[in-house]
């Protein structure tokens, strides 16, 4: 006799929004328990239970989880990224629907690349907490391990457009200081 199978539990974050509220749709229906996270409560889909959280303010997302520690933090293997900052985003979106016209406009990135783990270690460091982070083989991300996420040649001639670095990101929106990039 098989072992007895558990059911899965998702979380899905962003649920009030439109990616969100496809991937709700999707999952529906499908032998899961769904949670969707978002900052507002504004969700009534049925079979989901709506969680309220902000992400970018500390504490709340473990409080709406009723969860007081996680020891282990998951996150994709291999996951190769070039994280930018939302802000030079919308600079470079102002001067872009500004501008002459351009056609497709060359792709941008932040200064570094790097992976979710690295990142995740980055947060969990600078926030003084003591987890451990899990990198987990994610089916389906052979392209993301192969740079898909990294800005390539069709890039910005100067090279990559956004300055500040992940550290300095998180230093100024978790103590609300400048570092040096």
């Amino acid at each position: 006799m098989p072992p007895p199978r558990c059911t899965p539990r998702l979380l899905v974050t962003g649920g009030t929004g439109n990616l969100g509220g496809h991937v709700l749709s999707r999952l529906r229906g499908r032998d899961v328990v769904i949670r969707a996270l978002s900052r507002r409560p504004q969700l009534t889909v049925p079979a989901v239970e709506h969680v309220v959280a902000d992400l970018t303010r500390r504490g709340t997302l473990d409080s709406a989880l009723g969860v007081s520690r996680m020891p282990v933090i998951p996150v994709p293997k291999q996951f190769r990224c070039q994280p930018i900052d939302a802000r030079e985003v919308a600079d470079k979106l102002v001067e872009l629907a500004l501008g002459e016209p351009r056609g497709r406009a060359p792709d941008i990135g932040g200064p570094e690349r790097t992976t979710w783990a690295a990142m995740v270690r980055d947060y969990v460091g600078m926030t003084g907490r003591r987890r451990s982070v899990l990198e987990v083989p994610m089916p389906g991300m052979r392209s993301v391990r192969a740079g898909a996420l990294l800005v390539g040649p069709d890039a910005e001639p100067d090279g990559p457009y956004g300055q500040t670095t992940r550290r300095a990101f998180l230093q100024t929106r978790l103590h609300g200081e400048a570092v040096r990039r």
